[in-house]
C-alpha cells in the first residue's frame, strides 16, 4: 500500500541515505520544520519519489540524487533556494502527469530529464553549475508558458563556453528547446522564459520589460522569449518554435525566411535583425549577441504596400513640379508630400489620396507654387490604412534669384523696410514707381546670400507705390508695393 513519509525530526532524529543506497517512496514525502533529510557525500545515494515533496526543514544534499518517478502529477515544494533547501541532482522520469514546482528550486550539480513534463508554474529553476551538461535530456520537457515571464530557468553559466541547452516544450508533442551558446566573456546567470500567444500575438510581454508595440506585426511567430544576463557575454542564440506557431498566411509562412529580432525598451522599438542569422525547420540561429531583452521571430519576407515606378522633381517656371508613379498598391491610404530646405528637417506641404488596392500603374503629381530661393528638397511618405509607412529618397531642385519677402510697416508714413532674399551675393537695384508707372526712385544695393533688410523712404503724396528688384545685369525678378499715408 502507498504510505506517506513525514520526517518530523522529533528528538533530533532525521532520515539518512547512505552511499549507493536507493530508497523508493511510494507516497508523498515531507520534511518538517525540525526535520532533516541527509545524503552521503560520496557514491550515488538515490531517493526516488512517486508522490509530492515538501521541504519545510533541512535537506543536506551531499552527492545524492532525488528522482521523481510517479505516474501522476507531483508537486515539488523545495522550500526556496537557501541553505538546506537545495538539491544536488534531480531526475524526472515520469510515466504520466507532471512534476510541478510550487516554489523556486535550486539544483547544484545536474538536472536530468529522462521522461515526462516539468511545469515551472510561475517559479524559477536555478542551476548552479555552469557546465553544459548541467541540464541533460533523454525525453520530456520543461514547460515555461507563463505570460508574466515568471516561469524561467536561471542558469549560472559564468565563463563556461559552449552550448547550454534548455529543453523547453509547449506540450508533449511540441519540443521547443532554447540554446545559449557562450562564445566569449562571462555570462553570469542567464535567465530564460518563453510563452506562446494566439494568432493575435497577445498578450504582449509586460514583465520584466514591457513591450508596447509589435510593429510591423506581419509575419511574426506566435511566441515571445525573455532572455536576461547579469554578465557581459557574447553568445549565439538558437530559438525553436512549434510548427503551429508559424504565421498562417503566405508569403510569411516559410520557416527558411525567419529571423530573430530584439525589443529595445529604451526606444520602445523592435531592432533590425542582426547579420549572420540562419534559419531552418522551425528554428533560428543568431550569432554574436551581446544585448538581451524580449525577443521575437518574424519573417524577413517583405510585401511592399506600394511598388514605386518613378519619383521626379523639376522646375516649372517659379514652381516645383513633383511627379511620382506606382506599379501597384496594397492597402494604400495615400501620400504625404514633404519639403525641406536643408535636406534633414522635412515638413508636410500636401496630402494626395492613394488608390487603396490596385494592380495597375497610377500617376500622381503636386505643384509647389512657393519654393524658397536656394535648394528645395522633396520626398514622398506613403501611408497604409493600418499606419505603416514607406518613404522615397529625397530629390532636390535649386531656385536661383531674388525675392521681396516683406515690406513693413505697410501702410507707412514714408519710412519703411524692404526684406529681400537672394540665392547669392549680388548687386541689385530697387526701383519705385507711382500708380501711373512714373519712376520716382531708384537705388543700388550690394546684398548677401540669404535675407537682407533694407531701410527705405518715400516722401511723396499719399498713394500706392510699386517696388521692383532687378540685378545689375538688368534681369527683373520680383515686385511688391507700399501704401503711403
Amino acid at each position: 500500500a502507498q504510505v506517506n513519509l513525514h520526517i518530523a525530526g522529533n528528538n533530533g532524529v532525521g532520515m539518512y541515505i547512505g552511499q549507493d543506497h536507493v530508497v523508493q517512496a511510494l507516497g508523498a514525502v515531507g520534511i518538517g520544520a525540525s526535520g532533516t533529510l541527509s545524503f552521503e557525500n560520496g557514491g550515488m545515494p538515490d531517493f526516488r519519489l512517486k508522490g509530492d515533496f515538501t521541504n519545510a526543514g533541512t535537506l543536506t544534499h551531499g552527492s545524492g540524487s532525488v528522482t521523481f518517478n510517479g505516474s501522476g502529477n507531483q508537486t515539488i515544494a523545495a522550500g526556496g533556494t537557501g541553505a538546506g533547501k537545495q538539491f544536488h541532482k534531480v531526475v524526472t522520469d515520469k510515466s504520466g502527469g507532471a512534476a510541478i514546482l510550487s516554489a523556486d528550486m535550486r539544483v547544484n550539480d545536474e538536472f536530468t530529464l529522462t521522461a515526462g513534463e516539468v511545469d515551472l508554474d510561475g517559479n524559477t529553476l536555478n542551476i548552479n553549475s555552469g557546465a553544459t551538461s548541467a541540464i541533460t535530456r533523454t525525453a520530456g520537457f520543461i514547460k515555461s508558458e507563463n505570460t508574466g515571464n515568471d516561469s524561467k530557468v536561471a542558469w549560472n553559466v559564468g565563463a563556461t563556453t559552449g552550448a547550454h541547452l534548455i529543453p523547453f516544450g509547449k506540450n508533449s508533442s511540441n519540443y521547443i528547446p532554447f540554446t545559449f551558446n557562450l562564445t566569449a566573456g562571462n555570462a553570469g546567470t542567464v535567465s530564460v522564459s518563453t510563452y506562446g500567444t494566439g494568432a493575435a500575438l497577445t498578450p504582449l510581454p509586460v514583465t520584466p520589460q514591457a513591450v508596447t508595440n509589435l510593429s510591423p506585426a506581419d509575419g511574426v511567430v506566435n511566441r515571445f522569449w525573455q532572455i536576461d544576463s547579469d554578465g557581459a557575454p557574447t553568445a549565439t542564440l538558437i530559438f525553436t518554435y512549434a510548427a503551429d506557431e508559424l504565421p498562417a498566411d503566405a508569403p510569411y509562412n516559410d520557416p527558411d525566411e525567419m529571423v530573430a529580432v530584439r525589443y529595445d525598451s529604451g526606444t520602445n522599438a523592435w531592432q533590425e535583425a542582426t547579420v549572420g542569422q540562419s534559419s531552418g525547420a522551425y528554428s533560428v540561429t543568431v550569432p554574436g549577441i551581446t544585448q538581451f531583452s524580449p525577443w521575437a521571430i518574424k519573417s524577413q519576407t517583405v510585401v511592399l504596400p506600394v511598388q514605386w515606378m518613378s519619383f521626379t522633381v523639376s522646375k516649372q517656371g517659379k514652381s516645383a513640379l513633383i511627379n511620382w508613379a506606382t506599379a501597384s498598391e496594397i492597402n494604400n491610404e495615400g501620400f504625404e508630400v514633404q519639403k525641406s530646405t536643408d535636406g534633414e528637417n522635412f515638413v508636410s506641404i500636401a496630402w494626395v489620396a492613394g488608390k487603396g488596392n490596385s494592380a495597375f500603374s497610377s500617376n500622381y503629381s503636386f505643384t509647389d507654387d512657393n519654393p524658397t530661393l536656394g535648394n528645395n528638397y522633396y520626398r514622398i511618405v506613403q501611408k497604409d490604412f493600418d499606419g505603416k509607412t514607406s518613404t522615397t529618397d529625397k530629390k532636390v531642385v535649386n531656385f536661383e534669384g531674388l525675392s521681396i519677402v516683406n515690406v513693413y510697416p505697410n501702410p507707412s508714413n514714408g519710412e519703411f523696410n524692404i526684406t529681400v532674399q537672394s540665392s547669392a551675393d549680388a548687386e541689385i537695384t530697387l526701383i519705385m514707381y507711382d500708380a501711373l508707372g512714373k519712376l520716382v526712385k531708384s537705388n543700388v544695393y550690394h546684398i548677401k546670400s540669404g535675407i537682407n533688410n533694407i531701410n527705405e523712404n518715400l516722401h511723396y503724396a499719399r498713394g500706392r507705390y510699386f517696388i521692383a528688384v532687378t540685378t545689375n545685369q538688368g534681369n527683373y525678378y520680383d515686385y511688391s508695393y507700399v501704401l503711403i499715408q
